[in-house]
Parts: C-alpha cells; sequence; structure tokens
C-alpha cells in the first residue's frame, strides 16, 4: 500500500532525518572545538553543551536513547537466533546439569567436533554460554543472568529444556557416556 505524501510515515522518517542531523551537527562541533586540545578537558564537553541549541540537544538525546533501544533489540534478536537451533537447544539442555567438555557434548550428540564447536561459539557470541581451557580440552557452562532484558526466561529455559523427551534422552546418553569415559580422556 502506497502511503500519500505527508502522512505519518513519511512525518516519522523526517522527524528521524532531522534527529540524526542534529546528533550529527553536535558530533562535529564538538570534534572540531575538542581538535584544538591535545588533551580533551571534561569541562569543554560542558562548554559545547552550553552553545548548542536547545533544539539540537533535543534531537541528539533522542538520537542516543534511540541507538539504545536499536541495541536491546539487536542483543534480543541475537539470543533469539541463538535458540532458534534444535542443536543448540539441546546443547542449552545438557549444559544446565553443569560445566561439559566438548568431547562429551560430540559423544552425546552424536556430532562431529567441528559442529558443536560452530554451535558452542554460537551460543558464546549470543552471550549464553562462557568457555574455559583447561590444557587442550575446552569446557562450557551456562552464563548466571546471561541477559538483563530477558533474565527471568533463560534462567528457566535449560531447565525445561532438560525436562523434554529429548532432554531427557540427551542427559541419559550422557550419564552413560560419562560413566564409560577413560582417565586420560578431559576429565
Amino acid at each position: 500500500m502506497v502511503l500519500p505524501p505527508g502522512s505519518s510515515r513519511d512525518a516519522s522518517l523526517s522527524s528521524l532525518t532531522r534527529i540524526r542531523a542534529g546528533a550529527l551537527a553536535m558530533a562535529k562541533t564538538f570534534r572540531f572545538s575538542a581538535s584544538s586540545n591535545a588533551a580533551i578537558a571534561p569541562n569543554d564537553f560542558f562548554t559545547f553543551i552550553g552553545q548548542a541549541s536547545y533544539q539540537d540537544l533535543c534531537r541528539a538525546l533522542t538520537y542516543i536513547r534511540l541507538c539504545g533501544y536499536i541495541g536491546i533489540m539487536k542483543t534480543t534478536a541475537r539470543i533469539f537466533k541463538a535458540l532458534s537451533d534444535e542443536t543448540r537447544l539441546r546443547i542449552l539442555a545438557l549444559l544446565a546439569g553443569g560445566e561439559l567438555c566438548v568431547c562429551d557434548l560430540m559423544t552425546t550428540l552424536e556430532l562431529p567436533q567441528s559442529t558443536v564447536s560452530r554451535h558452542l561459539a554460537f551460543l558464546r557470541n549470543a552471550g549464553l554460554v562462557e568457555d574455559r581451557r583447561q590444557g587442550v580440552w575446552m569446557f562450557y557452562r551456562l552464563i548466571d543472568g546471561a541477559d538483563p532484558v530477558l533474565g527471568d526466561f533463560l534462567k528457566g529455559l535449560p531447565g525445561r529444556l532438560a525436562g523434554t523427551p529429548q532432554g531427557r534422552s540427551d542427559q541419559d546418553a550422557l550419564r552413560v557416556q560419562q560413566a564409560q569415559k577413560d582417565k586420560n580422556s578431559c576429565a
């Protein structure tokens, strides 16, 4: 559907453009005024703020607020992308029981090391798991309080995943694998 000129969509786009322009103008002016000094004194910023128009300040602050919102939304989207794969959900369910080595996950999930490592890297980049190296072995565990926005949701998720039929099957396979593990392995 094509909106007529002057519609609310056009108005919001033009206001965002004005907000961005005000923020960029403030940044350029501040950079120019501060570039003459070798070290930027804390008062330089406040002097600049005093010289900026009220409208430019409002536009800049609105732009900064929008950027924060966008950052939160990008983080949330990255977390949900990490949770959109069955293998990564199975890994989270297994890690609900505590720290595990990549070799434990490989054997339990019956997947090659490269695939498991790729999924673990995706989870690590999303901020859901953390890793540590012990010699040649890599261990992974869930991060406590991974995301302030989705904290409650993420706290209960691994336990709920472990309670599914696939999660229980994976936990059983992990127990069998750890019972058969030899002493020269990662543990």
